[in-house]
């Protein structure tokens, strides 16, 4: 059901969805949210980088090029291996799980005025130009 896609009214991910079907929205965030939510998964996020994305030459769709210090601040430690993650989560685990991320994600949201002040600034980066 649509509300418990959007972490009950947390985020309106199922317009993000709607859009994104119909071409309208190229994020990747979306596509990645639905294959989580819809087999219940769960997302572990490290505080710092695992990986070196060398990505960023600004060729991309969505990226822009970086600096070499964005580009190589990358996780060094050893982890324990093998990683081991459980197969299935259980249903009590998967709705305190997404009322986390809605309560994270209603505390990120931005006031309107953020929000307007925003929009001023891609505009300017932009000369002004309409969208």
């Amino acid at each position: 059901n649509s509300r418990a896609f959007d972490l009950n009214g947390a985020y309106p991910y199922s317009e993000m969805y709607r859009r994104a079907a119909a071409g309208k929205n190229d994020s990747w965030g979306i596509r990645w949210w639905f294959s989580v939510w819809q087999r219940k998964g769960l997302v572990v996020y490290s505080r710092q980088s695992m990986v070196a994305n060398e990505g960023f030459d600004g060729s991309g769709t969505h990226g822009k090029k970086q600096s070499s210090w964005q580009q190589h601040n990358v996780f060094d430690a050893q982890l324990p291996q093998p990683l081991n993650f459980p197969q299935t989560v259980d249903d009590t685990i998967f709705r305190q799980y997404c009322q986390y991320i809605a309560r994270h994600v209603a505390s990120a949201k931005l006031s309107n005025w953020q929000q307007a002040l925003n929009r001023i600034r891609q505009r300017m980066r932009r000369g002004l130009r309409p969208k």
